[in-house]
């Protein structure tokens, strides 16, 4: 997937499922040098952001966790619950 950004990856849903994504979770703390050389082994990277599409909402956050590349799934479903809360309950 090299050179293949998150805007990519939104191009992409967005393609699939007809309409603009609206949010996007980006991880602002990754992991440190030693965790990412292991990742890098099995010929991965984190993926740069890109130019993201107007409209796209970002929300950054600390997504890794512990020794090894991989997203925190708490802190994960705590942010979308977060924005799920802020759309439905304070916009409108």
């Amino acid at each position: 997937m090299g050179g293949f950004t998150a805007a990519d990856g939104i191009a992409h849903v967005t393609q699939s499922i007809g309409r603009n994504v609206d949010v996007v979770l980006v991880n602002v703390d990754p992991p440190n040098d030693g965790i990412l050389e292991r990742y890098a082994r099995e010929f991965k990277s984190p993926l740069p952001l890109g130019p993201i599409p107007a409209g796209c909402e970002v929300i950054e956050g600390a997504f890794w966790r512990g020794p090894i590349a991989r997203h925190d799934r708490r802190r994960l479903r705590a942010a979308v619950w977060a924005v799920l809360a802020n759309r439905l309950l304070f916009k409108g």
